[in-house]
This record gives structure tokens, sequence and C-alpha cells, in this order.
């Protein structure tokens, strides 16, 4: 009999006895117990619509900031990098969650959105540094700047650690189950991380009771999410 669905999603294989069981896939290590999804596809999907969506509005919102008199700045080079940013979070954000739906598939997706997350947060830090360079301003002095430079070198190598020794189908060190810990722990990390920063730099760019509202509740929700 053939196999039925033996890398889809699902993993479910044909029983001629009229049961079925989970596929044996001995080329890919089982997933985390932790790290068991709440939500299924579908719900996942639609997550996932819904968090590109809250990103994209505080994304759009924060580039036009900060606000003067109730009048929002023109967009400028400073503009790309609360935008990319909190794009970049979208990214991490959805590649948790369909991690944790697990399959093949997912896994891939899951990778592919690190590494976009990873490229618009290099085009984020990139802006602020032109900005900087620009205006004459010293860099990383900060305690944000110095901890969002120390979060995006985690950030990087969690991705190289994906792409190279743990990516499901090249994997060299795939099958190692503590780097598999220690690289879903520090992401959870790392993103509730990146959530903090994100809130630590819109407050200060702008005050008032809305920006709990439009970024404070959203970035928790995102925090959340991620650790769901």
């Amino acid at each position: 009999m053939e196999d039925v669905g033996r890398n889809g999603r699902d993993g479910l294989r044909f029983n001629p006895f009229g049961k079925m069981k989970k596929a044996e896939n001995k080329n890919w290590p089982p997933r985390l117990k932790n790290s068991m999804s709440r939500f299924n596809q579908k719900q996942t999907d639609s997550l996932a619509k819904l968090v590109f969506l809250i990103t994209s509005v505080m994304g759009a919102i924060a580039c036009v900031s900060p606000y003067t008199e109730g009048r929002a700045s023109n967009f400028r080079l400073f503009s790309f990098h609360p935008l990319l940013l909190l794009s970049s979070l979208g990214c991490f954000v959805t590649a948790a969650l369909y991690k944790k739906v697990g399959g093949l598939q997912n896994t891939r997706f899951h990778g592919n959105l690190s590494f976009f997350g990873v490229c618009l947060m290099a085009g984020g830090v990139y802006a602020i540094y032109l900005n900087k360079e620009n205006n004459g301003k010293p860099h990383f002095k900060t305690t944000h700047g110095f901890y969002a430079l120390n979060l995006a070198g985690v950030l990087f190598g969690l991705l190289l650690n994906g792409l190279f020794a743990l990516h499901p189908d090249y994997g060299w060190l795939k099958k190692n189950q503590s780097l598999r810990k220690i690289h879903h722990w520090t992401g959870k990390g790392m993103l509730l991380g990146m959530c903090y920063l994100c809130w630590d730099g819109v407050n200060k760019m702008m005050s008032g009771s809305w920006v709990i509202v439009v970024f404070g509740v959203p970035l928790v929700v995102l925090g959340l999410l991620g650790l769901a």
C-alpha cells in the first residue's frame, strides 16, 4: 500500500486495517514535548495573519513618530528602524507558532521566516546606524543600543545554528536533543527580549496612555504567543 501524507503536515500513514497511526521518519527526530502547540494548523494560519497585521499597524504608526503637538513627523531614515524591527518581530513570532505545530513543512517554514526576520532586523539596525552617522552621534552607547546589539548577535547565531546544524534536511546535528533544547529555549528568551526592546524604544519616542494600548498590550500578547 502507498503511504499517505508521509511528508505532509498531518504525518499520518495509511493502515489497511482501517486505523491511522503516526508515520515513522527515521531521518527526523521527534519534537520536544514542551513545544507541542496549543493550536492546530488552521488556527496557526489565522494567528499568523493576525500577528503580521498587528506588527504592520504598529510599524506604520511608529515609523512616523515621535509625535509633536499631535502631529506626526515626516517619514525619514530613522523611520526604517522601528518599521523593520517590528516587522522582524512578526516574522519571529510566526516562526515560533509554526514550529510548535510540527511537521517537516512547518519546520522548513519556521526556518524561512526566521531567515527573513533576521534580514529585516539587520536592515533596521543598519538604518539606525546610518542615522547616527548622519547626525554625528556615537553608536551603541545607550542601554537600549547595547542590549539590542547583543540580542541581534544571538539571533544571528540562532539562525546559523538552525541553518547548518539543525536543518531538517541536511543539518549534521539535527538529532542532537541537547542542542535542540538550547536552540528552543534561547529562541524563547530572545523573543521576549525583542518584545521588551521594541517597547523600550517606542516608549522613548512617544508618551501617553494611548502608547500602552497601541504598543504595550500587543507586545505583551505577541510575547505570550511566542511562549504558548
